[in-house]
């Protein structure tokens, strides 16, 4: 959590209106612990639900 409050305020404020873009996704689900890039956008593009949900 402290590394995600850490993140740009636009982002936050972008996360909780629901309006991630996903340049935005990739930025929070990437860092420390890492998680593989590839992993988290194939998790993103398996369900496109997802993406509708972020707009």
């Amino acid at each position: 959590m402290q590394r995600f409050y850490g993140l740009p305020e636009s982002l936050i404020a972008r996360f909780y209106a629901g309006k991630l873009t996903l340049p935005d996704m990739a930025r929070i689900l990437s860092g420390k612990p890492p998680v593989p890039m590839m992993a988290a956008l194939q998790a993103v593009l398996t369900n496109p639900s997802r993406l509708r949900a972020m707009r």
